[in-house]
């Protein structure tokens, strides 16, 4: 009675990486990527690199390489639960103390999105200005660091950074935090990171980036 890939996992490719591994991610945004693998022509393409920035994903990433990146979703309503294994995830990374092997697959020509779910907290931005708060510790060690970056937005841009180096487009960079307008405000927090970087990328990202906004919840 449990329900399990609807596909050849070794046909997955990935297409997505996803920042923030947690519970919010596996029960819908795998899930419903899982149904698009499942349904799509070209669905295979959408396979999803997972990567914790935090220590405390630590345990979740070594379960889940245990079990083949595979996890069990149950949903429930007022009259029954459905029970089923998703298969979108293909590979997990755990990058608390170094990202590069994210900026490295992040960098592969597939790769066509950039998800986030981190928190607001994770945008490293002021709660006044919405924009970037340079005083982050995060954001200081991005700035003296770049190539090696600790903060999701710092991910990004070092990540845009390597694309325009080699001449190629940029991913869309998706926020699925529940922040209003979140599209704009990790936006305007890698422009702000950018400029401080390099003005040029800063320029580069503003003419070619992209940062669509998502509707997270409606309470």
């Amino acid at each position: 009675g449990i329900g399990g890939p609807a596909f050849i996992r070794g046909r997955v490719r990935p297409g997505i990486v996803h920042l923030g591994l947690g519970g919010f991610h596996r029960a819908h945004m795998a899930r419903y990527t899982d149904d698009v693998i499942e349904r799509s022509n070209d669905g295979t393409r959408w396979g999803i690199v997972g990567a914790g920035l935090s220590p405390s994903d630590g345990p979740l990433i070594a379960a889940l390489t245990e079990q083949d990146c595979l996890y069990t979703l149950v949903e429930r309503d007022e009259t029954r639960a459905r029970t089923r294994i998703i298969g979108s995830l293909v590979r997990v990374l755990h990058a608390s103390h170094d990202t590069l092997q994210v900026l490295d697959a992040i960098d592969q020509p597939r790769t066509a999105i950039v998800r986030l779910t981190v928190h607001k907290a994770g945008y490293c931005i002021d709660n006044g200005s919405r924009r970037l708060d340079v005083s982050h510790p995060q954001i200081a060690h991005d700035l003296a660091d770049p190539r090696h970056p600790h903060s999701a937005v710092g991910v990004l841009t070092a990540a845009l950074a390597r694309r325009r180096a080699a001449d190629r487009p940029p991913f869309a960079a998706l926020s699925c935090d529940n922040i209003q307008h979140n599209g704009t405000v990790l936006r305007n927090a890698v422009l702000d990171l950018a400029m401080r970087q390099d003005p040029a990328l800063a320029e580069w990202i503003e003419q070619n980036g992209a940062f669509p906004s998502t509707m997270v919840d409606r309470i």
